[in-house]
């Protein structure tokens, strides 16, 4: 049995405030089993920031055993060289459109496989306001000069493509590398966007 602390002593709106300044991993590690209290704080906080590039696989694992995806409101994924594949493992774990109050959406050299799992699911994101995406830094599974490089890379870029036509219009932050895509679509929210070549 959980002892209790001072911890225990301090309202649940000032925990969350102190949890504002915290990624998800760093409030799992500091704070859990430190109390029942303090254990029920955490599994009412709904506003955890979840950052894949910058997590270990114990923490990792952690995060996926103690926090539920409605529970999430910022998520970077992930799978450049420390963390190749990572994105493919968290999405099996939680589809993307399990993330119902996901304000914030980073992707990172994602691989092909997890970018069609997102991006098919992406218009489900209802409260998504900022949103990066680098398309040149795709992880493919096959070289540039075979065959199925260039028929998935095609299906890509038109799911991409669908996906942002829905998406892109409730958006306030966008960050993207390629403007073609957004010629053709109103941005009646955009208050910030970044595009690079």
């Amino acid at each position: 049995m959980l002892h209790n602390c001072w911890f225990d002593l301090l309202p649940v709106e000032l925990l969350h405030y102190l949890f504002s300044y915290f990624s998800a991993q760093e409030i799992l590690l500091i704070f859990s089993d430190i109390s029942n209290y303090i254990n029920n704080v955490l599994s009412g906080y709904s506003a955890y920031v979840i950052n894949l590039k910058l997590m270990k696989k114990s923490d990792f694992d952690l995060i996926c055993r103690r926090i539920l995806p409605e529970q999430v409101i910022a998520l970077t994924l992930s799978d450049d060289n420390n963390t190749f594949v990572q994105s493919e493992l968290f999405l099996s774990y939680y589809p993307i459109e399990q993330f119902t109050r996901l304000r914030s959406l980073i992707l990172i050299e994602i691989d092909i496989k997890s970018l069609k799992s997102i991006f098919s699911m992406l218009y489900k994101l209802h409260q998504l306001r900022s949103f990066s995406f680098n398309i040149e830094t795709i992880r493919h599974r096959f070289p540039a000069w075979n065959n199925n490089y260039l028929n998935e890379s095609n299906q890509l870029k038109s799911l991409i493509f669908n996906s942002y036509k829905q998406i892109l219009p409730q958006l306030n932050h966008i960050y993207l590398n390629n403007s073609t895509d957004l010629i053709s679509i109103q941005l009646p929210n955009l208050r910030q966007l970044k595009l690079t070549k």
